[in-house]
């Protein structure tokens, strides 16, 4: 998938869940921001419960792709990853939900 394709939810069309979809994706950008924060602080813990629940949550909106950088960003806490490597793997997160933002114009991100 190329950096500039959008990112749609699998409930994309699905009006019935349009409103809830959209609440997610509204509340992604203060979740990245808190894990980035938890990763530069050095306060993994915290980074490891942000991550596992984008784990959980991404599929439950449609995201799977979402779930998989949480479950990654997981890992690699666990694994004892070096601070860049999980850095760099919150960035690309970071820019995944900018395209969903994006996808989405109309969600007020907070």
């Amino acid at each position: 998938m190329k950096n500039s394709e959008p990112i749609l939810s699998t409930y994309h069309g699905d009006d019935s869940m349009m409103d809830v979809v959209c609440r997610y994706v509204s509340s992604l950008r203060q979740r990245i921001d808190d894990l980035t924060a938890a990763v530069e602080g050095g306060d993994l813990t915290s980074a490891t419960v942000i991550a596992h629940g984008l784990h959980g949550s991404g599929g439950g909106f449609g995201f799977q792709i979402i779930s998989d950088f949480g479950e990654t960003i997981e890992s690699l806490i666990d694994r004892g990853a070096a601070r860049p490597q999980i850095t760099q793997e919150v960035d690309a997160l970071r820019g995944c939900v900018a395209r969903i933002e994006r996808t989405y114009p109309d969600v007020d991100p907070g």
